[in-house]
């Protein structure tokens, strides 16, 4: 019974780790493209809608993800 509670808190640990691991990556890339709007909307350059921000930070946070796991 204990070695079963041992693999269990093993893989629940790990499983964790990679969903924070990822949680983390999504929220970079949003924050990166919200900060960019931000920078462009105050240039007066560009103005991106909050809807395309989240959409962008997907997007970008499935390629760093594709990027950091690409052996």
């Amino acid at each position: 019974m204990n070695k079963i509670k041992q693999i269990l808190n093993s893989v629940f640990t790990e499983t964790l780790i990679k969903r924070i691991k990822s949680f983390i990556w999504r929220f970079g890339c949003v924050s990166l493209v919200a900060g960019l709007s931000w920078t462009s909307k105050n240039l007066g350059m560009l103005e991106i809608p909050v809807a395309y921000q989240g959409v962008i930070g997907l997007i970008l946070g499935e390629v760093t993800k594709y990027l950091n796991t690409k052996k």
